[in-house]
């Protein structure tokens, strides 16, 4: 038999030494290749191939990867890390959600896709620091990298290297500008976090720190609410929105057969036109907006919630592209009603 059949891919055994955990590394490699050269003689070639691949692909598993025996997170960590997504979640639809109109729901929003697509640029140095605490052996002697203390100072390289451009910016355009302010929070957190930190230099024992699995998994939570949960949101709340907002186009309408012009306010029609004007009561979402143009109107509500602009919904007669601004206009289910992202 030719030699190199006798063996499976060099690859392949390196790639087994990296995914199983150190403890059950030499036995489960030990096994895995005996079993491909009983299967060589056995079963031949082919066969003893597809085993291997087989064998292979099952030790994909957290219980062979991680060593659930040590990657043991306390019941106290596990509920910290749901209530912290659930409350990210939350805090993103927040401008979804009923009640008065305000400016917080928005800014909790915004922090919420912030932190989504801020946070990704720290994933990959989250992700080696978490790989150390799930492959630390129980008892082992910690070094600076097994006890978190490197990986930790990785995680703020992407902070490091953002420093000098946020000074260059406050410089630029002076002291208590928009600029500025970012500055000074970014230091406060810089110096919290080194300080906390500067603590891991010193840890003796193992204990599995959760710190890295929050850099790692809150940031992904946030960005799914950002790009899927958001759009969905909005969506639902603008067509619900321009579906009850028909009865003020027919009395708008009715209006002017009347009277030969549109109302000069949307209150003009309360009595006899409509019995009162909707009142949505979601806390990102603001009331008409009602403009009469010469021998038209321009009908519009505002949704806040992406993090640097405002939906504005616009009604246009006949759909008739709205031309406030030059801002790109997108379609809705209504072909009368226009989506535009204002400033």
């Amino acid at each position: 038999m030719e030699k190199h059949r006798c063996q499976p891919p060099s690859w392949a055994k390196a790639a087994l030494r990296f995914i199983i955990h150190p403890d059950f590394n030499e036995e489960i490699e030990g096994d895995i290749l005996e079993k491909y050269r009983n299967d060589l003689l056995k079963y031949g070639y082919k066969n003893a191939q597809l085993n291997f691949w087989k064998n292979f692909f099952s030790l994909f598993r957290p219980g062979i990867i991680f060593n659930s025996n040590h990657f043991a997170m306390k019941r106290k960590q596990w509920v910290t890390f749901f209530i912290i997504s659930i409350g990210i979640v939350v805090a993103g639809l927040l401008p979804f959600l009923p009640g008065p109109r305000n400016h917080i729901s928005h800014t909790f929003s915004q922090f919420v896709q912030v932190i989504g697509y801020v946070g990704l640029v720290f994933v990959p140095f989250g992700l080696i620091w978490l790989m150390f605490e799930i492959r630390n052996k129980k008892g082992a002697k910690l070094n600076h990298w097994t006890s978190g203390y490197y990986p930790a100072l990785l995680v703020l390289t992407p902070i490091i290297v953002f420093i000098p451009i946020q000074i260059l910016r406050a410089l630029r355009f002076g002291p208590f500008t928009f600029d500025f302010w970012p500055l000074i929070i970014i230091f406060l957190i810089f110096g919290f976090v080194f300080f906390r930190i500067r603590k891991l230099k010193y840890k003796t024992e193992q204990r599995f720190n959760s710190t890295p699995l929050f850099i790692v998994f809150l940031p992904l939570v946030a960005i799914l609410c950002s790009e899927t949960a958001l759009p969905k949101a909005a969506k639902i709340t603008r067509e619900e929105v321009i579906s009850k907002t028909a009865p003020v186009i027919t009395a708008l309408e009715n209006y002017k057969i009347e009277h030969a012009v549109y109302p000069d306010r949307l209150e003009d029609l309360e009595g006899k036109y409509i019995s009162a004007i909707p009142v949505f009561r979601k806390m990102g979402l603001h009331t008409y907006q009602y403009e009469k143009s010469g021998e038209t109107f321009q009908l519009s509500f505002e949704q806040h919630y992406h993090w640097y602009a405002t939906e504005v919904v616009a009604y246009q007669k006949y759909g008739h592209k709205i031309s406030k601004a030059d801002y790109e206009n997108y379609p809705t289910k209504s072909p009368d009603w226009r989506v535009y992202l204002a400033d």
